[in-house]
Order: structure tokens, then C-alpha cells, then sequence
């Protein structure tokens, strides 16, 4: 059905029919709200607001339903895939990454070995520090603490990339679907 004007001269009247993708509610800290029709404009290739109810006056009743079809939706995740890297990349940074056997890492502080880059093989646990045990590539061994490391810049970029992809697939996949709201 699209938006369809309930009242007044247009009454009757359907609007973006096959195109309204979300319906969104902005709420005020005074008790006010506006819920607009997120749509597809297929001519300027943008998604439009449909203001279709508020607290304030002068506003025609309407019905929504939102109708758009994977193909509308395709087109909809197109214009906001951008964004969505944007902030899951940002997010991602954020996080940091937890560094475990296997991680290749440099030691950066410390009295001794700073400066060494190698694989983390070897950890133990103890209640007030964490020895680790990391192996250059021509084979040279040192013993540190865990606080003394950093993971090595180009391990971070691998896992923030593949951590994105995963996520911003999950999240495409999820709104063609309709499980999740337009992202924003």
C-alpha cells in the first residue's frame, strides 16, 4: 500500500507505492514526536522523508505500510554501504584486539628486546603477569611480559578488514531481508 492519505482533498490518494523502504519516529524531550515514510526516489536516486503524522497541527492523516521489494532495497543499501563501513570501520578501532598465540607482535617497552617483532608462541598466566615466549622469523627466541607487546600494524589492519567485511555483510544481508531498519 505505500502511504495512503486518509483524509482532506487527497483523500485516497497512495503515494511511493513499492518504494517505502522504513518509517521512522523522531521523539522530543517535551513529549513531541514526528513519524515520517522513508521512500525510494528512483529519479533522484535518494531516499525521501514523508512526514506522516506529528503532535504538532495541520497534518493530514495518513496509513503506511512499507512495500519495497529486494530490488528497491538493493538500491537503498547502495546509497547507505558507505556510511555503514564508515562506522563499523570506526567502531572496529575502537575495539582493539585481544593478543593471543599465534598474533605476530613487537615488543615496545621494556628493558630489554625492544624492538623485537616475531610470532607470540608460548603464554603463561599467573595471577599479577603474563609471560610470553615470541620467535623471530630467523628463529631467535625471547621471553617477555605481555604488557611489554603491541600486535604488530599490519596484523591489526588484516583483522579490522576481515572483522568489517564479515559485519557489513551480515548487515547488508540482514536489511535486503527486512530484519533491520535503514541504516542511518
Amino acid at each position: 500500500m505505500a502511504v495512503k492519505i486518509m483524509e482532506g482533498k487527497d483523500a485516497g490518494k497512495v503515494l511511493y507505492e513499492g518504494r517505502v523502504v522504513d518509517i521512522e519516529i523522531r521523539c522530543y524531550a517535551d513529549g513531541e514526536y514526528d513519524k515520517y515514510a522513508l521512500a525510494y526516489n528512483e529519479d533522484t536516486n535518494k531516499i525521501e522523508k514523508y512526514l506522516l503524522e506529528t503532535t504538532a497541527v495541520g497534518v493530514t492523516k495518513t496509513l503506511c505500510e512499507i512495500d519495497a521489494p529486494r530490488e528497491i532495497r538493493e538500491k537503498v543499501w547502495a546509497i547507505k554501504e558507505a556510511k555503514v563501513i564508515a562506522n563499523i570501520s570506526q567502531k572496529c578501532r575502537n575495539e582493539g584486539f585481544a593478543i593471543e598465540k599465534g598474533s605476530f607482535v613487537k615488543v615496545a617497552r621494556g628493558r630489554k628486546d625492544v624492538g623485537a617483532v616475531g610470532e607470540l608462541f608460548w603464554m603463561r598466566e599467573n595471577p599479577n603477569y603474563t609471560r610470553i615466549g615470541i620467535k623471530d622469523t630467523k628463529g631467535n627466541v625471547y621471553w617477555n611480559y605481555l604488557n611489554n607487546v603491541d600486535l604488530v600494524e599490519s596484523e591489526v589492519e588484516e583483522k579490522i578488514n576481515h572483522r568489517i567485511h564479515a559485519m557489513v555483510g551480515e548487515r547488508k544481508q540482514a536489511f535486503l531481508e527486512g530484519r533491520i531498519r535503514v541504516p542511518q
